[in-house]
C-alpha cells in the first residue's frame, strides 16, 4: 500500500486507515470514499485519485479489457453518427469507412503507447498501457457529441487536450520527472497522430 499523498510505501500495507509516517496524512483517503466522489476527482485531475486507482489497485486482465472496450465505444458511436444509413442497408463504402475508422483509432492508440514506452522507459509496459487507457476517460464525452451531432473541430481538440492532461496525471504515479512526462506525452500524441494521418491518406 502506497500513500496517495507522497507516493511512499506504507509500513503496514494491510491497514488502509493508518496515517503516513512521512507526510502525516491518511494513507489512502479514497478507500472508503463514494464512487461519485472519486469520479469527480478524476475529472478534476487530482493526482491522489490516480494513485489510488493505478498504484493501490491490482491491475487485472479483465479490468484492462473492460476499460479498453469502453474506450472504443465512443469512437464507434461517433462514426455511426456521421455515416448515413438508409433503409437499414449499409453500402460497401460505408462498411470500409467504418472499419477504417476503428482501425485508425486502434492503431493510433497503439502508436501513442509504443512511443510513450520507448521515450519513458521507466514504466513497465502493461502498467503504462493500462494507465493510458484508464486515464483517457474524457473520450466518453464523444458519446454526447455523437448524440447531439457536434462536428466542430474545437470540441475534439479540447477533449484531446484534457486526455493528454489526464495521461500526464496517470504517468506521474510512476515517474517524478513531471517535465519529462509532459513533453513525452505531447510529442507522442502529435507524432502518432501525424504518422497515421500520413499513412492512411497515402
Amino acid at each position: 500500500m502506497f500513500c496517495v499523498e507522497c507516493r511512499r510505501r506504507s509500513v503496514d500495507s494491510e491497514n488502509k486507515k493508518i496515517i503516513c509516517t512521512f507526510c502525516g496524512k491518511k494513507i489512502d483517503k479514497y478507500t472508503q470514499a463514494n464512487d461519485t466522489f472519486k469520479h469527480i476527482d478524476c475529472l478534476l485531475l487530482k493526482d491522489q485519485v490516480f494513485r489510488h486507482y493505478l498504484i493501490n489497485h491490482k491491475i487485472t486482465l479483465d479490468r484492462f479489457v473492460c476499460i479498453y472496450i469502453w474506450q472504443l465505444i465512443p469512437n464507434i458511436l461517433l462514426h455511426f453518427s456521421n455515416v448515413s444509413i438508409s433503409k437499414m442497408q449499409i453500402e460497401e463504402l460505408e462498411v470500409n469507412l467504418y472499419f477504417g475508422n476503428v482501425l485508425f483509432q486502434v492503431t493510433s492508440q497503439a502508436f501513442y503507447t509504443l512511443l510513450l514506452y520507448t521515450l519513458l522507459g521507466s514504466v513497465p509496459f502493461f502498467k503504462l498501457l493500462y494507465s493510458i487507457h484508464f486515464s483517457s476517460f474524457y473520450n466518453l464525452f464523444k458519446i454526447v457529441f455523437a448524440v447531439w451531432e457536434y462536428k466542430e473541430i474545437q470540441f475534439y481538440a479540447i477533449l484531446e487536450i484534457l486526455n493528454c492532461c489526464s495521461n500526464v496525471c496517470a504517468l506521474k504515479c510512476f515517474d517524478e520527472d513531471h517535465l519529462k512526462i509532459c513533453s513525452t506525452v505531447l510529442i507522442s500524441k502529435i507524432a502518432s497522430y501525424g504518422i497515421l494521418v500520413y499513412i492512411f491518406n497515402r
